[in-house]
């Protein structure tokens, strides 16, 4: 009865918003702070966040659980983000890090063709950060929400504890090992970024934060620098989990259970101030 209760309410956040449906609600997932696409059209991987165990659930656009792999060898310290290769491996940024005072951020590269076999694993730090956690708590900024894969390389996006402004850009090799994650540029925004999702033709990236998502266009250089427009999701509150199933449609999942479908062409676009979007020196070069 409870759940029945908590549906009825993701329902009615989502109604009335344009281009917005609620598809379900995800009652066996705790906290969902991560989505991924499977090789199966309709479904998708997540995840649970700090504390619960290292599983990888498949679910529907109800939000249904259809079925779940526990990934051998794995600890879920907190797992906030999912993104899949072009070879079917998903990748799983155990790097939640709200007191930026971690020394143990894991990326686990899991195949599920292979759900017995532990991953491998990244192990990686920020080049920029020196203190764990730096001495001004306005520059905690090393807190990792969202991740997408491009081309062999993983691409981070930071949730800014401090400022609540800026979220920062860092790029890594997808490759097993330790690995030092670069700082490519930012963008700032008028929210903390939880998730991040690549369209599937290259061409715009999602960065989901609380009750909107930003819409920027990208270039094949870059993705950093491009157009950001807004797309305000009233109600949809403690969203971390994105993906796009076609250049059009995204799915958008929520801590607190909610499943949603955003389709763009219906959606109210805004845009933001074209200063958004900064490259550093690296990335410009």
């Amino acid at each position: 009865m409870g759940h029945k209760k908590k549906k009825a309410k993701v329902e009615a956040l989502a109604d009335g918003v344009p281009g917005l449906i609620c598809t379900g609600y995800l009652k066996d997932v705790n906290e969902s702070s991560g989505l991924a696409l499977t090789s199966e059209p309709g479904l998708f991987y997540t995840h649970g966040d700090h504390g619960n165990d290292p599983i990888l659930y498949t679910i529907n656009w109800q939000g249904e659980v259809v079925s779940q792999l526990r990934v051998p060898g794995a600890v879920n310290n907190d797992w906030e983000g999912l993104t899949r290769d072009n070879q079917g491996r998903i990748y799983i940024g155990d790097f939640g890090n709200n007191r930026n005072d971690r020394r143990d951020l894991t990326i686990y590269r899991f195949d599920p063709a292979h759900p017995d076999t532990e991953p491998a694993r990244i192990f990686f730090l920020y080049a920029d950060q020196h203190e764990f956690p730096p001495a001004d708590k306005a520059d905690y900024n090393f807190d990792c929400e969202g991740m997408v894969w491009r081309e062999g390389m993983l691409y981070l996006f930071t949730r800014d504890r401090g400022r609540h402004r800026l979220c920062r850009v860092y790029a890594l090799s997808a490759q097993p090992g330790t690995a030092v994650a670069q700082p490519i540029g930012e963008y700032e925004l008028p929210a903390e970024v939880t998730d991040a999702a690549l369209s599937p033709d290259n061409t715009h990236l999602a960065l989901l934060s609380q009750q909107q998502l930003f819409l920027v266009t990208i270039t094949p250089e870059s993705l950093v620098g491009g157009s950001v427009r807004v797309i305000p999701l009233p109600g949809v509150s403690h969203a971390e989990g994105v993906v796009f199933t076609d250049r059009y449609t995204l799915a958008i999942t929520t801590e607190r259970g909610g499943m949603y479908q955003l389709i763009l062409p219906h959606a109210v676009v805004t845009d933001l101030k074209p200063e958004s979007a900064t490259e550093s020196a690296a990335e410009a070069a």
